[in-house]
């Protein structure tokens, strides 16, 4: 899910080879895809957010380090920051599966600055 607030977008740093990225995770089958992302948020960042807006889906292969090829169907969602923060932001969270997850304060992602002429 991508968390937008004031033109920013929260990222995570993946504990499972240290790339960042948006919140996400797997859906449990009772889950609806709005419903698993509201949760995978709240379990790797503590936060809430308001309506959750479709950004699309997408199909993709993906090859685990041990060879395991499966195919995925990711439903990304934005949603507007609505707080409610459970705990530091900064703290790592144990996640299903033994992977960590470490969340960067929120929205401290800038822009670039573009050049005046």
């Amino acid at each position: 899910m991508a968390v937008l607030k004031a033109g920013e977008v929260l990222l995570i740093r993946r504990g499972d080879n240290g790339l960042w990225d948006i919140p996400g995770g797997g859906r449990r089958w009772w889950e609806t895809p709005a419903r698993a992302a509201r949760r995978e948020l709240a379990e790797e960042t503590g936060l809430s957010v308001g309506a959750l807006h479709p950004l699309g889906v997408f199909q993709h292969r993906h090859t685990y380090l041990d060879g395991n090829t499966v195919d995925w169907e990711t439903h990304v969602f934005t949603s507007e920051y609505a707080g409610a923060r459970r705990g530091p932001a900064t703290t790592p969270m144990r996640r299903a599966g033994g992977r960590r997850t470490h969340c960067r304060k929120p929205f401290q992602m800038r822009q670039p600055a573009t050049s005046r002429h």
